[in-house]
Parts: structure tokens; C-alpha cells; sequence
């Protein structure tokens, strides 16, 4: 009987080129979703900060999928800045330029209301 072995070999290398991709260049308050990822180049696993503190990810409003953030209509305050996401391996940690998204508020005017 022949016993058969396979053995896989997985090169790391430092994590590098970290920057935050968003679907949208802005975003409308309580209307649109965004979706934020967090892109380096090598294997890594990512964290998200909002200035020094992780980021909340509630799972209703605010979710992560591996290195994908969602926040469902966001609002103005979600991402005070910095907002950036930092990508580890066994070799190296590194973290993303800032990153700020211009979220603004849409107010409907009624014709027969006055202000």
C-alpha cells in the first residue's frame, strides 16, 4: 500500500501598499450604504480604527466580513475621523493613510411649509 503525501508551502512577505477602497466618493446621511475595504498586498488580517479606538460593528448598522466594513445608512458622526484599517501578519503591522468620506445631510423643503 502507498501512502501519498502532499505538503503545501505558503510564502509570506510584509504587508505593504494599505489603503482603504470605498464604493462611494460620498455619501448621503441616512440614505446611502458604504462599503469600505481594506486592501494591502500579501496575506493579512485587518482591524478598523476610528482615531484611536476600534471601530463599533454592531451587526445592524455597522458589520464586517474579513477585511470589508458595511455601514448601512450612514450617518455623519459613523466615521470620525481618522478612520483607517490596519493589516497584519506574522512578519509586519502597518496601517493606511487616513481616510474621510464627506457624508452630507438631505433635508426635504415642502413648498407649503415655511421655515
Amino acid at each position: 500500500m502507498n501512502a501519498i503525501h502532499s505538503s503545501f508551502l505558503f510564502s509570506l512577505e510584509p504587508v505593504n501598499d494599505i489603503k482603504i477602497l470605498s464604493n462611494l466618493p460620498e455619501a448621503v446621511e441616512f440614505n446611502d450604504t458604504v462599503v469600505l475595504t481594506c486592501s494591502a498586498k500579501s496575506y493579512f488580517t485587518s482591524k478598523w480604527m476610528n482615531g484611536s479606538v476600534p471601530l463599533v460593528v454592531d451587526g445592524t448598522h455597522v458589520w464586517l466580513v474579513g477585511n470589508v466594513l458595511t455601514i448601512a445608512e450612514v450617518r455623519r458622526t459613523d466615521l470620525r475621523g481618522p478612520t483607517f484599517c490596519t493589516a497584519e501578519n506574522t512578519l509586519e503591522l502597518g496601517r493606511s493613510a487616513p481616510f474621510s468620506l464627506t457624508v452630507s445631510c438631505m433635508y426635504r423643503i415642502y413648498p407649503h411649509m415655511q421655515v
